[in-house]
């Protein structure tokens, strides 16, 4: 019953705020892009941009968008994408169906993962050979970031230099003591919605198989071992949308695990406002270092 409930209310959601997925075509963009479509939903495409000049092996940034597993599409992040390509490397900008289309986060993650594999097979048609991937994703996208990188960091088609998390709630669950943020004050009906299975009264963790396997599901914190992707963690410091402390328990944990981790915190709400140019500076100079580091 609480499914249907979750369900109806999403569509009902969905539906006044207008976010159903625009149409899409594959095939060449005006701005020199190229549109894939790697699977069968409305929202399953990505843009991909490419370096004036090419190397021989090509290193790509891979961008997922947030937008609360309920809204958006690959084209917010277009001018990121771009920016990638005018730096060297192969920019990508990928959507994915959501919430409004049933998905649950796992099934999200599949076909994110789905993707990879079509981005690098169409690659190569176009004689590029891939070399490493960057995972970059903000907010929703910065959980299914992580999901990607820690869950198939020895099975990716392209392999996984580093993943890059901006405001990433990486575990709805674990908010004890938290901050009073919009996740916090709905990670229950987030949870049952992202997991597919009934969270709605948990209070605390519980030891039933099917809590502990929901849980895992959409928890990118449970997933940590030492042998996950060097992670790169930034957060605004007045995130009222999630908990700062998720980054800071995320950061703990990488750190326990002995993986190769940063934590760079930044002013401003969820989306980094007020935005200057030396904080877009920093940000970008940050991930900058890593790519050279870990690409």
């Amino acid at each position: 019953m609480l499914k249907v409930l979750v369900s109806f209310w999403l569509s009902i959601l969905a539906f006044f705020m207008g976010l159903r997925g625009p149409a899409m075509q594959p095939g060449p963009l005006p701005d020199g892009g190229l549109r894939v479509q790697y699977d069968s939903g409305a929202c399953d495409f990505m843009d991909i941009y490419f370096p004036e000049d090419v190397p021989a092996q090509a290193d790509v940034a891979f961008l997922i968008h947030g937008g609360a597993w309920l809204t958006g599409d690959q084209t917010q992040f277009t001018q990121y994408a771009k920016q990638a390509a005018s730096l060297g490397y192969i920019g990508v900008t990928v959507g994915y169906s959501d919430l409004r289309y049933h998905k649950t986060a796992p099934q999200m993650e599949d076909a994110l993962f789905k993707a990879i594999g079509v981005l690098d097979a169409t690659l190569r048609e176009r004689g590029v050979t891939t070399h490493k991937l960057a995972l970059i994703g903000h907010s929703a996208g910065a959980q299914l970031a992580l999901l990607l990188a820690y869950d198939h960091s020895d099975d990716s088609p392209i392999p996984i230099g580093f993943v890059t998390a901006c405001c990433a709630p990486a575990d709805i669950m674990l908010l004890d003591g938290a901050e009073d943020t919009t996740i916090e004050k709905n990670r229950h009906l987030l949870g049952t919605s992202l997991s597919g299975e009934n969270m709605s009264t948990l209070s605390e963790r519980k030891r039933s198989d099917t809590y502990v396997a929901a849980e895992y599901a959409i928890s990118p914190y449970l997933h940590i071992t030492p042998a996950v992707p060097p992670t790169l963690l930034i957060h605004s410091d007045s995130d009222t949308m999630v908990p700062y402390q998720n980054s800071v328990q995320l950061y703990e944990k990488l750190q326990e695990n002995g993986v190769d981790t940063e934590f760079l915190t930044l002013p401003g709400d969820h989306f980094f406002r007020p935005q200057t140019d030396e904080m877009l500076q920093t940000r970008l100079n940050t991930i900058l270092r890593w790519a050279e580091t870990y690409l």
